[in-house]
């Protein structure tokens, strides 16, 4: 194969068939290596990120379920202190009625005093 312009002989053809046999054998299988070790550590990659990520969202949910708790229990007290506020402020009104229903009572008692003691006076018998 020194004269670069004679013609290729089948000999020529098979010896160049079995050198590109050789070469892409030697391609696929570097190839083949590269492509399997790839795959590889993308998986663990992949493995590793998702493992990360569920982690994270498994963090981030019992964060959200602490503060969630914590927000109830602050929506709970203030609940509780406005109906405290609420039923003191009440209390208060009850024994205002309460007492002044004593003091109107006690008027009332002593306007029947008053009447009963005119009427026994005047020799008014009381209704019946």
């Amino acid at each position: 194969m020194d004269d670069r312009h004679a013609p290729a002989t089948k000999g020529d053809i098979a010896d160049i068939v079995k050198v590109l046999a050789g070469t892409e054998e030697r391609i696929l299988a570097g190839t083949e290596e590269r492509i399997v070790k790839f795959v590889a550590d993308s998986e663990e990659r992949i493995v590793k990120l998702v493992g990360d990520s569920e982690e994270r969202i498994v963090k981030l949910v019992a964060d959200t379920e602490e503060r969630t708790v914590e927000l109830i229990r602050d929506v709970e007290t203030k609940l509780l202190n406005a109906f405290y506020g609420y039923a003191k402020s009440n209390d208060k009104r009850v024994l205002e009625v309460e007492g002044n229903e004593a003091v109107l009572r006690s008027r009332l008692a002593t306007l029947e005093t008053r009447v009963t003691d005119i009427e026994g006076r005047l020799n008014i018998p009381p209704p019946q």
